[in-house]
């Protein structure tokens, strides 16, 4: 059945738990306002989808009630001639206009599986009397309502001001500006005035983000370089140098030094070769910013001038053999000039190894000195490194991720990530290169994983013996071997994971993973590039085969691949609000009745302009018990 479900903002996060176990559970076809999307008329898409549905399902709550927006849309959906099923999540005044139709009572303390019992009862009934000719649109058709405008009461101002926000951090600019001149045309001396200067902070916004974009193409091309100096100076001088996301303005702004002279040789002899060591170059950490910063194509453009071969070669072991290429060779110097040019937004003097003082003549060059009867020190243990793979007992390649400090979460995405707060990565572990696919786990289903109680939490295996699971739910379209693996509840990801020698990563180290000591906003860096991850748009409403080497140019810092896209993954961590702290709690894996955390997004997600779904501190939530066709798995093991 078509459904619409409308819905106060206040109550997103269980509305897209509702929506997705109603997708998955029960076949429908589900409508939510999932965001305001860049360049679409918001509400004729809304009414759009009232028009086309069979159901509109009115969940019910005091600010629902209040809502301009779900009360003009319960309006319109009547005037159709909709069938109406009410969901009382929150105790609030029952509408007029519905007084004849029985609602379905729902609380927080129900579990998904009995909210999804009820609304299924409330639809059966929909259905009979959509059978018996009860819901029948009137013709002609009456007019579409216009976007509602609040009246001066508080709640409506401030509900048209929020969801103006809501439009402005989706980059909708067009509708952000017209909801905020409803604001202030409503309330010009209250919420009017602080509309007012969004509105101007916001056009500022684009100027600034248009010109800094100018500025960043001509940085890229050396032959306009010159002129991106120039414009850098006019953009400081306007804006300032706090947006710099590029971290570009240094360089732009530093202050051009007149060429130096050669020094007069007095030989005729060819120049000494430049010794990297004595230089210093910190080969780990160009490595490390050459794998996570630079695509490969770029890498295959250096490798083409530098002289080093690089075809039929991933993106991870070009960088391996051009860095050892060059150190031979002893022009390592050759590829940071490269960078100078080329990425102008890296910093190359990061890639200096800092020392206390200059060697002395006399001194071996790029070694310490070694006093006489100081026995040499020993040799540091070998041990994986940032981006270093392996392949497990049963086949599957992993990748290193090593320990460090980032800042988990983010403030400007939902309530969900916030507040942003940094978060110790103490230990380095392992991790599946790409999701988990149906051939992976079917090698778990073979080998017996459904009659071994040894790889399940006791709820799980509860669960198998309750439901006599002998498998994973399959869906058509999604069974390939190379697919990601959906269907499985958290239970059965666990239990794989198990079998696997392996765990389920809590969400700070899927997180730690996809971002970084850099906090990317994607995995692949900051800005959202549709073609390096599998959504609605590109997806042909199906998940994407996986392999070491689909969507190279998408990898994480440490080679992870799809950690964007594609599907969302179950981790081991319950839900609970930020910040996150795993002795609270949250990582039991007694509790076989609480919402566990998904990370990643999925192929089914619709995505405005900036992938704002898609970045990797998103978080979302499901049942245990529960399947879906958007959710799969991946593996870590601790080092």
């Amino acid at each position: 059945m078509k459904l619409f479900i409308s819905y106060s903002r206040d109550d997103t996060a269980w509305v897209n738990n509702l929506h997705d176990a109603l997708r998955s559970e029960g076949d429908h076809a589900v409508w939510i306002d999932r965001g305001l999307v860049a360049g679409q008329d918001w509400w004729q898409t809304i009414l759009e989808n009232i028009e086309a549905c069979e159901c509109f399902v009115y969940v019910m709550t005091p600010k629902a009630i209040e809502s301009i927006y779900c009360r003009a849309e319960l309006d319109y959906a009547l005037a159709l001639n909709k069938p109406v099923l009410p969901l009382r999540l929150k105790e609030c005044d029952y509408p007029v206009a519905l007084q004849n139709i029985q609602y379905q009572s729902i609380t927080n303390e129900m579990s998904m599986y009995q909210v999804l019992l009820r609304v299924e009862r409330g639809l059966n009934a929909v259905q009979r009397d959509i059978e018996r000719g009860r819901y029948v649109e009137p013709t002609p058709r009456p007019p579409r309502p216009g976007l509602p405008t609040p009246a001066r009461e508080p709640e409506q101002v401030s509900e048209v001001f929020m969801l103006a926000e809501d439009a402005a951090a989706a980059n909708n600019v067009p509708l952000a500006e017209k909801l905020f001149k409803q604001v202030m045309d409503a309330d010009p001396q209250g919420w009017g005035v602080a509309a007012a200067e969004r509105l101007a902070d916001i056009r500022l916004e684009r100027e600034r983000g248009r010109d800094y974009l100018a500025i960043v193409q001509m940085a890229a091309n050396p032959a306009k370089v010159k002129g991106a100096q120039a414009a850098a100076r006019v953009y400081a001088q306007k804006y300032g140098q706090d947006y710099d996301p590029r971290g570009i303005l240094p360089q732009l702004l530093a202050p051009v030094s007149p060429p130096s002279q050669p020094a007069t040789s007095t030989s005729a002899a060819s120049p000494t070769p430049v010794d990297d060591a004595a230089a210093g170059w910190n080969t780990a950490k160009l490595r490390e910013t050459l794998n996570s910063r630079v695509s490969l194509d770029e890498l295959r453009n250096a490798a083409l001038d530098l002289r080093v071969e690089y075809e039929g070669l991933e993106k991870g072991e070009l960088v391996r053999r051009m860095i050892l290429s060059l150190e031979q060779r002893r022009q390592l110097d050759r590829l940071i000039d490269w960078l100078q040019t080329s990425r102008m937004d890296i910093d190359t003097s990061q890639f200096k190894v800092e020392r206390a003082s200059s060697p002395t003549v006399g001194e071996a060059r790029g070694a310490p000195p070694i006093e006489v009867g100081t026995p040499p020190p020993a040799p540091k243990p070998a041990g994986p490194n940032l981006g270093d793979r392996m392949t497990d007992s049963h086949g599957v390649t992993m990748v290193y991720v090593p320990p460090g400090k980032f800042t988990m979460g983010a403030a400007d995405i939902t309530d969900n990530e916030r507040p942003p707060h940094e978060v110790v990565i103490a230990q380095g572990f392992w991790l599946d290169l790409t999701p988990v696919t149906n051939a992976m786990y079917a090698e778990f289903v073979t080998a017996g994983g459904y009659k071994k109680q040894e790889f399940w939490t006791r709820g799980g295996w509860e669960w198998v013996q309750k439901n006599k699971k002998q498998g994973p739910q399959d869906y058509k379209g999604f069974t390939d071997a190379e697919q990601p693996r959906v269907g499985v509840t958290w239970f059965e990801a666990y239990a794989y994971c198990q079998w696997r020698g392996g765990r389920l990563p809590p969400e700070a180290e899927w997180e730690w993973a996809a971002r970084g000591p850099e906090n990317r906003t994607y995995p692949w860096g900051n800005e959202f590039d549709a073609s390096l991850v599998v959504f609605r748009d590109n997806s042909g409403l199906k998940t994407a085969p996986v392999n070491p080497k689909t969507r190279l140019d998408g990898a994480s810092w440490v080679g992870a691949l799809d950690m964007s896209g594609n599907v969302w993954e179950w981790t081991s961590s319950l839900y609970r609000p930020y910040p996150y702290k795993p002795e609270d709690g949250r990582e039991s894996l007694d509790d076989a009745e609480s919402a566990r955390v998904v990370r990643g997004g999925s192929w089914y997600l619709i995505v405005d302009v900036l992938g704002l779904l898609l970045q990797a501190a998103v978080r979302f939530w499901f049942y245990p018990s529960l399947v879906s066709l958007s959710y799969g798995l991946r593996c870590a093991r601790s080092s």
